[in-house]
């Protein structure tokens, strides 16, 4: 289990996390509504069709890679709804790997299929 973080690490961690979501938003030429980091139980993070993206609290505590394959997953939605082939070639093209490739157990971390 990972542990808590402190106040100070939780602001400093939020801070690079949307600077990293506002990076990748630029690059891939997306403008979400609104940006939210807050306490999911069971995603890491969601799009709405109106354009309000929410990414858990718990994207703090990994590795940077997974948050970008979570940032670009769901600013992607910003672009094709579903999870389909052209969605996963974006995914592929900007991450390294498709929606497949990775799943989650729950919030509590990230694993890679092999």
């Amino acid at each position: 289990m990972k542990r808590q973080l402190d106040a100070r690490e939780f602001r400093e961690r939020k801070k690079i996390l949307r600077t990293r979501i506002e990076a990748w938003a630029r690059r891939l030429r997306v403008s979400p509504r609104i940006v939210r980091v807050c306490w999911m139980k069971h995603k890491w993070g969601s799009c709405s069709a109106s354009g309000t993206i929410v990414f858990s609290e718990a994207l703090l505590r990994e590795q940077a890679r997974f948050q970008d394959v979570v940032i670009v997953h769901e600013l992607l939605h910003l672009k094709v709804r579903n999870h389909g082939k052209l969605f996963k070639a974006l995914m592929s093209a900007h991450v390294g790997t498709s929606h497949d490739a990775v799943y989650v157990d729950g919030c509590g971390g990230a694993k890679e299929r092999h």
